[in-house]
């Protein structure tokens, strides 16, 4: 139970600075009064409490708070207030709160708030201190005297100004109920608790949708499984299916090597034998061609005769010539380019100058027709260099009248705007005055009424003087009649001694009684403490039995200091991070691992994919060629070939053409076409016919058979270009999977090493898994052991507590049952002489009642002799305001007649400056725009000048380029006529060079003849005489065929049976991998999570609903406690019969689910009915009703601190009243002390002697403080055993 003990108050408002000014205070229990008149400094201990408690400065200024430097006549004020109290666990505590306020050089003040400091006592003699730098002070003090922050600054320490505050506006005193409610503090933790549950409904949503995915895990290792067994079968029958196909291929590459061998020796004597036909018929071909006759001497005479006709000097002659004239063409035909150059550029130029000159002849005639035009509009002599300037003058004559007429019209309305302004300060002056005297008018007809009022009083005070006077008469009879008993007085001061010595006398019967009582308590406290303490240890011991070796394990010693559970969460924080860390690294080790395997099998498969890509591509070359390296110089050879024979076949076709014409020539002319030697006999045309005929059939028979050739070639070159790029494929592959196979090698080497850094890393993720079981071991009894070890401490130090108390108390010799008779004879005593001072209180209260009454009637009879005297000079001053009214009156007639004349002639002056402005502004428009009708008229004729300038007259340039034109086409004329004449000189001596030509191609046929000859002889050598080249053919394809169908099923089934293998080889790696041996944990721990997970999802929302309605249940247990105190706090004061009770009613501000909130309102109860109470009661039942639910509140939320403060409670009560609330705060200290478990603590401050004196009587407090001020203005705070010296010292 917290309790205050004393302040101490320095330089705080008017009290002085240093330790000799220093006020201190120390609060009784259960009552400490505070006395003191207005303006004593009273209410700055209030302040000060607040301040010490909380840090919060009352309202205003920091300088307003603190002490005067000019009072103290001091350049700094040090201030402090220092509150020493117990806190909720009995220990003694002081609080010390500094602030300091200096004067600098420069005259500037600063103030400060400097550290404060809290001193705890944790054992007798033995403090721990607390710094504002370390600790929050507030939090710490508010823990300390377990109070929240609104409870003790709206109900322990409430400021004289905030007393009403439960009477206050609605919102104000919602918004304090809330505060003491801790309504945000319930509504944080709902929001807590609500995020909470959606996590874990979040959460919930995530697993229940990782769930089916486990489950289809779950199916696919089954299916993976039977998959493996099924393929395994695969795999073995595909094995033995590929030892059967071999065997098979063998015998047939062993067929088809045999046949090859023919056919090739076949081919190659069949191509020889086709190339050299193809060639023969080549050559028969152009001889037929050759149209020249045949030569009758010899090859070697032909070619002497074309020497000596190529070295003579009439063919060197012509040749020359034709050299020269091939010059001269070449030259005229470059100088006939050049004057057709030329002629193209002067054309453009002759254009580009006709159009200029045309633009130019356009813009004179615009010209013209401007200035024409100008002219007759503005009234100018059309002259072609003078008309620009004419306008010019024009512009200016007609700007200088434009200024001149804006210049008039300006005047002319400043004239008339001034005799506006006249008129209309004339027409303001006589408003103004209208108003006066209106004014004056009301004033004066007020002033009439109230006189004639107080006439009237005046002649009803004469009649209530008399009856006052009456009144007074009787109230001074009774008056003296009570001082006679003044006698009584001396009786009084006895009977107030005597009561003082029965106090002092049982309060110390009652200590002794507590301590003799509190002795025997204490020991057998200790004797119970002690065991408790050997159990304690007991149990500590078996449990650090049970954890030795662990113990030993984690803090190297068998005996840890405790407590254990913050340093094992610290270990175990410390192990969890490794373990995170080994298991990030562990799982980036598999991973890296599985990555390394996969790229392992992924060059594997590239490699594979590419050998199968290589075996397709030679299957494919080997059906043209029998190895790759072949194909390009095979391709070479058939391309020769065919070039040759596409050539023999165009020598035969010229044959055939040559012995058509021949044919043609002997059956026309009968002679021989070469010598051209005619036949006498037919029989001889005749055998040169069949001669020509059989030739032409011959060459016949040789083209057929060459076109054949040409087509076999043909095909077969296709066939080559088709492989061709398979064999350069099949070169990127092979060098593609030699790269692959190094990379291969390089991948496992990497992956061997992964997998021993992968070992690494689970080795030491397992080592710290071990070791974080152990601390989790630990941890399960970790808390026990603190708390036992806690316990322990506990123990000792009670122990300690309680051997200290047993020898610091002195017991007496006597029995508790006689120190409680002699304490109840002391009461009974004491109980005689209250009841005796509270008769004699009675009469001294109705005296003075008397007095205050006598008082106020006398005061009450002067005023009204004061009203009876002034009847003469009212009626006076009657008469005289109502002459002062009839003269306003006709004034006030007067001004309103003037001003509809004033305003009429405003009105006349407005038009007249209407209708000027309107002729300004048509006349100044039409200046205006002839002013710029002038002006774009020269603006368009400076413009057609400029344009005019630009384009310069181009006439004589266009006369100079049609003379240069004229020139240069007779010039291409002449060119012309001199090529004529040397193509005609090059045609001459073409016919002269014709006969050589006729030599050279007889030349040519002779040789054609020798070649025929020589290859008639090599076809003889190149027959075949084997098996037809066809059959060979059909029986090497249906084997090749068969060869290939046989590999490309053995191939098909070697890389089925590699990816069997492969995905074999995978599928055992997936199926002994972790991740699928954790599928089924992985599966249980979902289904386990999934459950607790809606576990605590039901269990946050039975919370939920559960602190609902218990904040609920609380919020309405707490105001039927409020308004149970408050209505039996009313029944105990108020007496009158107006209003039964009062209660705090809170309705609910909304159903919303996420924020429960109240109003509440302050209702009273008049004849049963139920009234809101702010602003239908009187200032005394306002004040009253506020202390009386400050004290509820202080009684339901004050459980451990049942501290209250009331600063002058008796503001605007009766007397009747304020000795009702002194009976209730009596019995409030009463019913609190009656319960000893329950301390309590009500410190009063207040003016009212009155009030003091009758809770002093009550409840009999060791001392009173009175609070006055000295001579120089500061405040004292004394202590004094009775009022009567209190009053004394202070008078």
């Amino acid at each position: 139970m917290s309790l205050l003990d004393t302040v101490e108050l320095q330089g705080i408002r008017s009290i002085g600075v240093g330790p000799q000014n220093a006020n201190v205070i120390e609060f009784l229990s259960p009552l400490t009064i505070i006395c003191g008149p207005n303006g004593a400094g009273k209410t700055t201990i209030i302040e000060a409490l607040k301040y010490v408690t909380t840090g919060e400065l009352p309202k205003g200024s920091f300088q307003a708070f603190i002490h005067d430097m000019r009072l103290a006549d001091r350049s700094r004020v040090d201030a402090s207030v220092k509150l020493k109290f117990k806190d909720i666990r009995g220990r003694s505590c002081v609080v010390t709160r500094r602030i300091m306020q200096s004067k600098g050089a420069k005259g500037k003040i600063t103030n400060k708030s400097e550290e404060s400091t809290i001193a705890i006592e944790k054992e007798p003699g033995e403090w721990k201190s607390l710094s504002s730098k370390v600790v929050d002070c507030r939090k710490e003090i508010l823990n300390l005297l377990g109070l929240p922050s609104a409870i003790l600054e709206y109900v322990v320490f409430c400021h004289q100004e905030e007393s009403s505050w439960p009477l206050d506006e609605p919102k104000k005193l919602k918004e304090r109920f809330d505060e003491i409610f801790q309504v945000t503090g319930y509504v944080k933790a709902i929001e807590v608790l609500r995020k909470e549950l959606k996590e874990n409904q979040q959460e919930l949503r995530i697993t229940e949708g990782r769930l089916p995915l486990l489950i289809r895990q779950q199916e696919e290792k089954i299916e993976l499984h039977n998959e493996y067994i099924n393929l395994k079968k695969q795999v073995a029958e595909n094995e033995k299916e590929i030892l059967l196909k071999q065997t098979l291929l063998k015998e047939y590459n062993a067929k088809k090597s045999v046949i090859v061998a023919e056919l090739d020796e076949a081919e190659m004597l069949r191509k020889k034998h086709d190339m050299i036909e193809a060639e023969k018929q080549l050559l028969i071909d152009q001889i037929r061609c050759c149209s020249a006759l045949d030569y009758e001497g010899g090859i070697e005479n032909l070619k002497r005769e074309i020497d000596s006709i190529t070295h003579s000097d009439e063919f060197e002659d012509i040749e020359r010539n034709r050299s020269h004239v091939n010059a001269e063409i070449d030259k005229l035909n470059a100088e006939i380019k050049e004057y057709v150059s030329k002629k193209t550029e002067i054309d453009k130029i002759i254009v580009q100058l006709k159009s200029i000159q045309m633009m130019r002849d356009k813009m004179i005639m615009e010209k013209e027709q401007c200035l024409e035009m100008y002219c007759l509009r503005f009234n100018l002599v059309n002259e072609q260099t003078e008309t620009l300037k004419q306008l010019y003058h024009l512009i200016e004559k007609r700007k200088e009248d434009v200024n001149n007429f804006a210049l008039e019209m300006e005047e002319k309305q400043a004239n008339c705007q001034k005799e506006i302004d006249s008129i209309s300060g004339i027409l303001a002056q006589v408003t103004a005055r209208i108003e006066l005297r209106d004014e004056e008018y009301k004033r004066l007809e007020e002033d009439i009424v109230a006189a004639k009022c107080n006439l009237v009083e005046t002649t009803n005070s004469s009649e209530k003087f008399d009856r006052l006077q009456n009144e007074i008469s009787e109230q001074e009879k009774q008056l003296n009649e009570l001082w006679k008993n003044e006698q009584q007085e001396n009786k009084i001061e006895d009977l107030k001694n005597e009561r003082d010595k029965i106090t002092n006398k049982i309060e110390m019967l009652k200590k002794e009684y507590y301590m003799k009582e509190n002795a025997e308590e204490i020991k057998n406290k200790v004797k119970q403490r002690n065991d408790e303490l050997m159990k304690f240890e007991k149990e500590l011991c078996i449990l650090k039995d049970k954890h030795q070796i662990a113990l030993l394990e984690i803090f190297n010693t068998k005996e840890p200091e405790f407590p254990l559970s913050e340093r094992l969460i610290i270990y175990s924080r410390k192990a969890e991070q490794n373990l995170s860390t080994a298991e990030d690294e562990f799982k980036i080790r598999e991973k890296e691992v599985s990555r390394a395997q996969f790229v392992v099998s992924q060059i594997g498969r590239e490699v594979d994919q590419l050998s199968d890509q290589i075996t397709a591509y030679r299957r494919k070359i080997t059906k043209v060629a029998t190895h790759e390296n072949e194909v390009e110089t095979r391709l070479n050879e058939i391309r020769t070939l065919l070039r040759k024979s596409q050539q023999d076949s165009g020598r035969i076709d010229g044959c055939i053409f040559l012995y058509e014409q021949w044919e043609e020539e002997v059956n026309l002319g009968k002679c021989c076409p070469l010598c051209e030697q005619s036949y006498s006999i037919e029989e001889d045309s005749d055998v040169l016919k069949k001669k020509i005929k059989q030739k032409k059939n011959d060459f016949i028979k040789d083209a057929e058979k060459l076109i054949r050739k040409v087509k076999d070639y043909e095909t077969m070159q296709n066939e080559l270009m088709e492989i061709v790029p398979y064999v350069e494929m099949l070169k990127q592959s092979s060098s593609e999977k030699e790269r692959l196979q190094e990379n291969l090698k390089k991948a496992e080497e990497k992956l061997r090493d992964l997998e021993a850094e992968f070992a690494k890393s689970k080795s030491e993720r397992d080592i710290i898994l071990q070791k974080l079981n152990v601390i989790r071991d630990v941890q399960v009894d970790a808390s026990l052991m603190d708390n036992i070890w806690k316990s322990l401490s506990g123990a000792k130090y009670d122990i300690k507590l309680l051997k200290a108390e047993i020898s610091d108390t002195e017991c007496t010799k006597r029995s508790l049952s006689d120190i409680r008779i002699e304490i109840k004879e002391n009461e009974e005593r004491f109980t005689e002489l209250i009841n005796k001072l509270d008769m004699i209180q009675i009469a001294a209260s109705e005296r003075n009642k008397l007095i205050e009454k006598l008082n106020a009637s006398k005061e009450l009879r002067i005023a009204l002799n004061e009203k009876v005297m002034q009847f003469d000079s009212i009626k006076k001053l009657i008469e005289v305001k109502e002459k002062e009214l009839e003269e306003s009156k006709q004034d006030l007639q007067k001004l309103k007649a003037q001003k509809p004349i004033i305003e009429e002639k405003l009105q006349m002056m407005k038009k007249e400056r209407f209708v000027i402005q309107n002729e300004m502004k048509n006349k100044e428009s039409k200046l205006r725009h002839s002013l710029r009708d002038a002006e774009d008229a020269a603006r368009e004729l400076e413009a057609i000048d400029k344009k005019l300038h630009d384009n310069a007259d181009s006439s004589g340039d266009l006369k100079d380029q049609e003379r240069d034109l004229s020139r240069i086409t007779i010039k291409i004329n002449a060119s012309n006529a001199r090529m004529r004449n040397l193509t005609e000189q090059i045609n001459c001596l073409n016919s002269k060079h014709e006969h050589k030509r006729r030599l050279d191609d007889q030349l040519r046929k002779l040789e054609l003849q020798e070649r025929i000859k020589s290859l008639n002889e090599g076809l003889k050598e190149t027959e075949w005489h084997g098996t037809a080249i066809p059959d060979l053919r059909e029986k090497l394809s249906l084997l090749s065929n068969e060869v290939n169908d046989l590999q490309l099923m053995i191939e098909n089934k070697r890389g089925e049976l590699n990816e069997q293998k492969k995905r074999l080889t995978t599928m055992e790696k997936i199926l002994t991998s972790s991740e699928y041996a954790q599928f089924k944990n992985e599966f249980k721990k979902e289904i386990v999570k999934k459950c607790v997970i809606k576990g605590v999802i039901e269990d946050l929302t039975n919370y939920i609903r559960a602190v609902d309605e218990s904040v609920v249940k609380f919020h309405a247990q707490k105001m039927e406690e409020i308004n149970e105190v408050l209505s039996s706090l009313w029944e105990q004061v108020y007496h009158g019969n107006d209003i039964e009770t009062i209660q705090i009613k809170s309705e609910s501000a909304g159903e919303n689910e996420k924020k429960k909130s109240y109003n509440y309102r302050v209702v009273m109860y008049v004849g049963g009915t139920e009234i809101d109470m702010p602003g239908r009661c009187s200032a005394g039942q306002k004040m009253l009703a506020s202390i009386l639910i400050r004290i509820a509140l202080s009684d339901v939320f004050c459980d451990k601190c049942s501290i209250i403060a009331l600063d002058e409670p008796t503001a605007n009560l009766d007397v009747l009243k304020v000795e009702n609330l002194g009976d209730m705060l009596a019995d409030i200290i009463s019913a609190r002390c009656a319960n000893n478990a329950k301390l309590f603590q009500l410190i009063v401050i207040t003016h009212d002697n009155r009030f003091v004196e009758h809770l002093r009587q009550l409840c009999r407090p060791e001392w009173v403080y009175s609070v006055s001020k000295d001579d120089a203005g500061l405040s004292r705070v004394k202590r004094h055993r009775n009022l009567e010296d209190a009053t004394m010292r202070e008078g």
